[in-house]
């Protein structure tokens, strides 16, 4: 696995996302940070995956690696 290695500081904020998404009962903010790409995900009540994301992304699972 290649290591990664910081060249410069950034601040990012989810508070002042690169991107924003909305899909149905979910907020998606993104912050990019150098090669990486970071989310906060919020979730209303009566969420779930096969009803909110799944017509979306077309697949049965979510297909990205996580942290935390």
């Amino acid at each position: 696995m290649p290591t990664n290695v910081v060249t410069q500081l950034e601040v990012k904020s989810h508070n002042t996302p690169d991107e924003k998404r909305r899909p149905d009962k979910t907020e998606v903010d993104i912050v990019k940070v150098g090669d990486y790409t970071i989310g906060r995900m919020t979730f209303s009540p009566g969420w779930r995956w096969s009803d909110s994301i799944k017509p979306v992304v077309q697949t049965e699972s979510c297909q990205n690696n996580h942290v935390g």
